[in-house]
């Protein structure tokens, strides 16, 4: 799968270089832990946590065009804000599979950003 199957990069060709850097840092970073609080969620039964956790993450996806991770996001929030967390298994699977290439296709982006301008 390529890069701009995980990516849409228009959402962040506006975003400065240096904001970007930080922002992808920040998705590196923080994405690991929210994936850990959405199986802590599935495990104690809280459908409803983990659907906002999911919609708090798809919104951070979304601005950052992380379609991928997105979709998969919306997916679980519907599960979380329904209560029908029967499925969500399969859900949080695949979103963790899709966080390293989305993460990949966001530092090429950001390289290619900084490629650009130098």
């Amino acid at each position: 799968m390529g890069a701009q199957k995980y990516l849409d990069p228009r959402p962040i060709q506006a975003i400065p270089i240096a904001t970007l850097r930080l922002v992808v840092d920040m998705f590196e970073s923080e994405v690991p832990s929210t994936l850990e609080r959405l199986q802590t969620f599935l495990g104690e039964g809280d459908a409803e946590s983990m659907g906002e956790e999911a919609h708090r993450l798809k919104g951070s996806c979304l601005s950052l065009g992380a379609v991928s991770m997105a979709e998969e996001l919306k997916i679980l929030q519907d599960f979380g804000f329904s209560k029908s967390l029967e499925k969500v298994p399969v859900h949080l699977e695949r979103l963790a599979e899709l966080f390293p290439p989305t993460l990949s296709a966001l530092q090429q982006e950001l390289q290619v950003r900084i490629d650009q301008e130098s």
